[in-house]
C-alpha cells in the first residue's frame, strides 16, 4: 500500500512506525485483555463510541481520526483488531507470548511488530488510519 510506505518512510523503524499499536492487541498481562482494553474500561468507553464518550468529531478528524473509529465502540473496535490478526493467520498465543516478554524486552516488541504488521496492513485497507490504529 502506497501510503503506507510513503508514511513509514518518515519514521526510523517499522516499530517506530506502529507506535502504539502493540497496546491495542490482546495481551494476557492486563484484566481486560490489552491495554486498551483496561484503558475502555476505566474511563468507561468499552461500549460507547467516542463521539458517544464525548469526543468532538471535528477536533479528532483534523488529529487523523476517522468516520469509522469514531463511530465504533470500544469493545467492537478491539474484536476488529483481534479479527484482523486473525485473518491473517496470526496467531493471537503467539501475540500474548510476545507482549509478556516485550515487557523487559524492546527487541520483543520489534518482533511483534513485525509479526501483526499484516494485520495493521488489513486495518489500513478497511478504513482505518494511522492515527486510529497508532496514534
Amino acid at each position: 500500500m502506497k501510503i503506507i510506505a510513503g508514511e513509514m518512510s518518515r519514521y526510523s523503524s517499522k516499530s517506530a512506525y506502529l507506535n502504539n499499536f502493540y497496546m491495542m492487541l490482546p495481551d494476557d498481562t492486563y484484566e481486560h485483555g490489552s491495554y486498551y482494553g483496561n484503558l475502555f474500561v476505566r474511563i468507561k468507553r468499552m461500549d460507547l463510541s467516542p463521539i458517544e464518550h464525548g469526543a468532538e468529531p471535528e477536533h479528532e478528524k483534523q488529529r487523523g481520526a476517522t468516520d469509522l473509529a469514531l463511530n465504533q465502540k470500544g469493545r467492537n473496535f478491539l474484536e476488529t483488531i483481534e479479527r484482523a490478526l486473525i485473518e491473517e493467520g496470526i496467531s493471537i498465543d503467539e501475540v500474548k507470548r510476545l507482549q509478556k516478554l516485550g515487557i523487559g524486552d524492546f527487541n520483543k516488541i520489534k518482533e511483534l511488530h513485525e509479526l501483526v504488521f499484516p494485520a495493521y496492513v488489513r486495518l489500513r485497507r478497511v478504513g482505518y488510519s494511522h492515527f486510529d490504529l497508532a496514534g
